[in-house]
């Protein structure tokens, strides 16, 4: 399949760094739901003041989009996500091709909840199932792994995993986003792609609170190898396949985004540790960061199905109910591990 126009859905620093990726490659379509967005792409090849590749083209018509492009990258937050898909959905056929590069979960809305309630697996999706079912497209992947955007935008290198269970979308969205600068893993591990991509911004969160207690590096590789153990116990109950968490999307991004400064979640944490409340956070971000959503999921996760995450029940009870941060890295150190690795 020849493959000559492509799209990106969402128009935040993320989107505005695949459209560029894709640009060196393909003439590229963005889509924005904001007039103005579109009106500086298109006058001034900026998005909010960031320079970006003067062959990408900005619309807000969604039939445009879908009537001249048949690869789509849906690039904006989970909590969006579904909607964006609905939008789409009525011009949407099985020839399109979606690869979404959303790092995060769907499910309902969790504000009205009580911390002893429970949710099940099938009550969350990961953002392949929702195309799947808001849409009747088949040929779906994501693009997961260590992306910090800046750096990209810097032509520093990277690499990322495509996972698709179609050996075509692989192909088709690697030679779309592949250069000198940046490399393409692939895999037909989807689901747990998707969701090692989700549960690791849990554990940047963690890590940007040792930071910014000033911990050091030894509690931090604690943290990491926690951590894995954590998110392949999560794989398991979503009936995903946890060497997933091993690769570019698992480990490799885990690691990244919990020891940079450019995560929206490690930053997150960081406020927190320094002493700012939730609500003082929230208001120095403009988005909420994906993995303070998704710590309220899986937080419910182990209610239900009582796993062993240490990490992400002690992570949440300091978000969300202010435990000391002493008192909780003290409960950690002596939480009763017996084999270091007891998880594969």
């Amino acid at each position: 399949m020849s493959i000559e126009k492509v799209a990106i859905l969402g128009s935040g620093i993320f989107g505005a760094t695949i459209a560029n990726l894709a640009a060196e490659n393909k003439d590229v379509m963005l889509y924005s739901r904001r007039a103005n967005t579109v009106a500086e792409i298109n006058d001034n090849a900026t998005i909010n003041g960031l320079k970006i590749n003067p062959k990408i083209a900005a619309t807000s018509d969604i039939q445009q989009v879908c009537k001249e492009c048949t690869l789509m990258f849906p690039v904006v937050p989970s909590k969006y996500f579904r909607s964006l898909i609905q939008d789409f959905s009525p011009y949407l056929s099985p020839q399109h091709i979606l690869i979404h590069a959303t790092k995060g979960l769907d499910f309902q809305d969790l504000q009205d909840y009580d911390r002893n309630d429970s949710l099940s697996t099938e009550e969350v999706f990961t953002m392949s199932e929702v195309i799947q079912q808001e849409s009747n497209v088949v040929r779906i992947g994501a693009l997961a792994g260590p992306n910090l955007a800046n750096e990209i935008l810097d032509h520093k290198p990277a690499a990322a995993v495509i996972a698709s269970p179609f050996d075509e979308v692989i192909k088709i969205g690697s030679e779309t986003l592949k250069s000198q600068e940046f490399y393409i893993f692939s895999s037909n591990a989807l689901k747990g792609t998707e969701v090692v991509g989700a549960f690791k911004n849990i554990y940047a969160l963690a890590a940007g609170v040792m930071s910014g207690l000033d911990r050091g590096k030894n509690i931090f590789g604690l943290l990491i190898t926690r951590a894995m153990r954590e998110m392949i116990n999560f794989l398991t109950i979503m009936n995903a396949d946890w060497k997933a968490a091993l690769g570019t999307s698992g480990l490799g991004d885990l690691v990244t985004t919990a020891s940079s400064t450019d995560s929206r979640n490690f930053k997150f944490g960081q406020k927190i540790a320094s002493g700012m409340s939730f609500e003082e956070v929230m208001k120095t971000q403009k988005e909420l960061a994906e993995g303070v959503r998704t710590l309220k999921a899986a937080y419910l996760l182990c209610n239900h199905y009582k796993i062993d995450a240490p990490i992400t029940k002690l992570l949440y009870q300091i978000i969300y109910e202010n435990l000391d941060f002493n008192r909780a890295i003290k409960f950690m150190m002596s939480y009763p591990f017996s084999e270091d690795v007891d998880f594969l």
